[in-house]
């Protein structure tokens, strides 16, 4: 058994990862991979050399590294190349240390790695690069093995390769790029061309661990999930746990949302630099299994940052800032005064008068708001605790009512930060600033102090809750097992981004000095908001 970090035992699926690429050729299949022999037996069981009288090319018969040899392993790792020996091996080792010794046989006088002799189970070689190795004979003759280490942490690896190795420094022009997945074996491979740039707005301007934007070259089904072209990589930089934007999705697929965001843990290599656990995920958009929407159709978003985009409008009644994410109003498929700019400023003007109505008249709003999406996105922010999520709405056709959804961005949810505070001109709290958990936050924001005017709509609440709450057992299962996923990826990460037991921002209010606590203050967070919202809205 392979034993990951903090001496828990790897997932199954966990195997070493080690490519040897015969320089001489190029082949398209693995031979097979065989268990190896104790060190000590090696020599017994070493296959006899030809005759030196065939002349017989310098090559190698066995490769292999021993755990005996190499204390980062858990398990031997030997590969029999006598059956082909031009094939280019793979397998799987966590945490590579860079350093490991190797046991090797073949039919040379000499062998070398970066000019120095090597000797089978005695010399070290660091190969946190690609490392050569040079075999010789007496007749001059050479054949060269590339070996190359990757330390693989039980999380798929996407490898981004820009043209030229150009930096992707905006979020505004693509970079063109190799897009690869390669150690994804229950799912199809994948090496595409493609394209990249940045994405996000405070997490790309003030963080040094940057998300990203991809675009394939054409669509593909990525890691199970529905084929499109768009993918992002969120960066989760302030998210040290790696669990919030989990658990708002477990979250909204627990109660039925019409579309919630898909994503899955990824190690990034970006132009061969490794830059950390992503989460690769959905791009919010329309399409067929994204947000459904009708050409005649509208997906919106009450926007802090409208002034940044192309195209705004502002509601009449409540004053809030729209930006439209379909129809695009970069490509000028909306513009001010036109048809679609029309019906839709006037549908939402007309929306809030009716919410303005409330008590007196609980119905005439129904016709424009979709209630039980409003009372689903309302319990997944309010037990995350997240004061600061993206408010998309879509009306999916026209005459349609408007829903709100999806879920997205739960960066300061679980007791990280707290906003609302009135002499503050961004509304945050500057640390030290008490975090409860047992506080409203979305009943008295936005649209929903109206809404909870209605019976109706508190009663759908209470249900949508009870729905919640049946699902919770099995929620937590779920966390158990993306805690577990990225547990053995986390040490790489934390390396490469020194972050924890430090601030990342002034409104942080909470930071500790180790992985686990991290997890443990959020899934501790969420359980005092499962009791609160208990409080509110369990039927007795």
């Amino acid at each position: 058994m392979i034993i990951g970090m903090n001496n828990k035992p790897f997932p199954a699926c966990v195997r070493p990862f080690l490519t040897i690429l015969l320089l001489a050729g190029v082949f398209s299949c693995s031979p097979e991979q065989v268990p190896g022999p104790e060190p000590d037996e090696w020599e017994k069981e070493t296959p006899e050399k030809p005759d030196p009288k065939e002349k017989t090319a310098p090559h190698l018969t066995r490769f292999g590294f021993y755990k005996a040899d190499n204390s980062v392993l858990r398990e031997d790792i030997v590969f029999d190349l006598e059956k082909d020996p031009g094939m280019p091996l793979q397998c799987f080792i966590p945490h590579a240390s860079g350093s490991l010794i190797a046991r090797f046989d073949g039919v040379f006088d000499r062998i070398e790695c970066r000019g120095i002799r090597q000797f089978s189970g005695v010399s070290r070689v660091d190969y946190s690069m690609p490392a050569e190795f040079v075999l010789s004979d007496t007749e001059g003759r050479t054949q060269t093995y590339q070996v190359q280490v990757i330390g693989y942490n039980g999380l798929l690896i996407l490898y981004v390769d820009t043209d030229e190795g150009k930096a992707v420094t905006s979020k505004t022009s693509f970079v063109d790029a190799r897009i690869r997945i390669a150690n994804a074996p229950e799912y199809p491979s994948l090496n595409m061309a493609g394209k990249i740039r940045g994405r996000g707005n405070a997490t790309w301007v003030n963080y040094p661990k940057k998300p990203y934007k991809i675009k394939l070259e054409e669509k593909k089904a990525l890691l199970g999930f529905p084929e499109n072209r768009d993918w992002v990589l969120l960066a989760e930089y302030c998210d040290k746990s790696f669990l919030r934007t989990t658990l708002m999705c477990l979250l909204s697929t627990a109660v039925g949302m019409e579309y919630t965001i898909r994503s899955q843990p990824v190690e990034l290599y970006l132009n061969g630099m490794y830059q950390g656990i992503y989460l690769l995920a959905d791009q919010v958009e329309k399409a067929k299994e994204r947000v459904r929407i009708e050409k005649d159709g509208f997906l919106f978003e009450d926007d802090n940052r409208y002034n940044e985009e192309p195209l705004y409008f502002t509601s009449r009644s409540f004053g809030f800032h729209f930006t439209f994410k379909y129809p695009d109003a970069d490509d000028g498929k909306i513009v001010r005064g036109d048809a679609e700019w029309n019906y839709i400023t006037a549908y939402v003007d007309e929306m809030e008068a009716a919410l303005r109505k409330i008590p007196e008249d609980c119905t005439s709003y129904r016709g424009f708001m979709d209630i039980t999406s409003f009372a689903q996105w309302y319990l997944v922010m309010e037990v995350l605790g997240n004061w600061d999520p993206n408010f998309f709405y879509v009306l999916p056709t026209k005459g349609d009512r408007v829903r709100m959804m999806p879920c997205w961005d739960a960066e300061w949810s679980l007791g990280l930060a707290v906003a609302g505070n009135p002499k503050d001109f961004n509304g945050w709290y500057q640390r030290p600033h008490e975090v409860r958990s047992d506080m409203d936050i979305w009943g008295s924001r936005k649209y929903f102090p109206c809404l909870f005017k209605d019976p109706a709509f508190v009663d759908e609440v209470k249900r949508q809750w009870g729905i919640m709450r049946a699902a919770l057992p099995e929620i937590r299962e779920s966390l158990d097992r993306h805690e577990e996923k990225v547990s053995y990826a986390v040490d790489d990460n934390f390396k490469c981004w020194p972050v924890l037991g430090k601030y990342q921002i002034s409104v942080m209010q909470v930071t500790f000095p180790t992985w686990e606590e991290e997890v443990s203050y959020a899934r501790n967070y969420f359980e005092e908001r499962v009791r609160y919202l208990d409080s509110l809205y369990q039927n007795p």
